[in-house]
Parts: structure tokens; C-alpha cells; sequence
């Protein structure tokens, strides 16, 4: 039997639709999609695949998808009488597909979906650092939460592979 190998295969990130990215673009960082994307592609490396013509039927292909991802928002509109709270915390979505580069054949396809919890988001944007721009709040947290979506992916598709 020889060793099962993964590589990596297409990385997207699906753009955002929802209202909340209007205000998350106000931020700096706003083209969070390229700089998720960029992220992936740096931090998890795995070799690209080689051609269908010298894969093996243990040659397997990881394509990463972001599905949904928000950065998370700690502030507040403020207009004359009245305030409103703006508040969500960092989410993000992300599918894993692990298939045969030879076969084509399916081994996995996960949805993982990770979100800061509120407690520590709230520490996190309350920090003195955080609130006068000296950190990366609008992609330190979903960075973080992106890399813990992905390894759950490898380590489910190693639990795979090992069958």
C-alpha cells in the first residue's frame, strides 16, 4: 500500500452579501475575502497537486471554501437622541472537500463552523489596544477561527485516510 498524499486544490472565498459588511468595510482591512484567501494559502502548505497523468490512487485533493465570515463589531451609532449598539462577534463558515485526484471519488466534505465566543470578544474589543487601533481586531479573531475550522477538516480527512 503506498502513503496517501494531500495537496492542496482550490481555495475560495465566497463574497459577502449581508448588510453587515457595509459597516465591517469601514474598517481598515476591507477586502477581508482576498486577505482570508491569501492567509489560507500561506499558512496551510500543501504542495500543489501534480498533473492527472502522474497521480496515483493515493493522491487526494483538498479544496477549502469560506462560505461565510464576518470579522465582528463593537461600536455604536450615535445621532442625536438615540444610540444603537452594533454588536456581533467574529464567525466564520468554512466547507472542506477532500477528493481523489485519479478518481474523482469524494472522501470527505465537511461544513465546519466556528464563532468567538462572547465573553472574549467583548474582553478582546474592550482592550485599551484593540479600541485605539494599536491591534488586529478586524482579522486577528476570524483568522484564528479560520485556522481552527481548517484543521478540523485535515485532522477529520486524516481519520479518513487512515481507513
Amino acid at each position: 500500500m503506498s502513503k496517501k498524499r494531500v495537496y492542496m486544490g482550490r481555495v475560495e472565498v465566497v463574497p459577502r452579501r449581508d448588510f453587515k459588511r457595509y459597516i465591517e468595510e469601514l474598517q481598515p482591512e476591507a477586502g477581508s475575502g482576498d486577505i482570508l484567501r491569501a492567509h489560507l494559502e500561506s499558512s496551510f502548505e500543501l504542495p500543489s497537486p501534480p498533473s492527472p497523468e502522474k497521480a496515483t490512487d493515493a493522491d487526494y485533493v483538498l479544496d477549502i471554501f469560506v462560505l461565510r465570515h464576518q470579522r465582528g463589531e463593537a461600536s455604536e451609532i450615535i445621532g442625536g437622541d438615540f444610540w444603537i449598539p452594533m454588536l456581533w462577534r467574529p464567525e466564520v463558515e468554512v466547507r472542506g472537500h477532500v477528493h481523489g485526484l485519479r478518481s474523482g471519488r469524494t472522501l470527505i466534505d465537511l461544513r465546519v463552523r466556528k464563532a468567538m465566543a462572547w465573553g472574549p470578544f467583548l474582553r478582546y474589543s474592550l482592550n485599551p489596544r484593540v479600541y485605539l487601533g494599536f491591534s488586529d481586531l478586524p482579522m486577528g479573531p476570524l483568522r484564528r477561527l479560520l485556522d481552527e475550522a481548517v484543521l478540523e477538516i485535515l485532522e477529520a480527512a486524516a481519520l479518513k485516510l487512515r481507513d
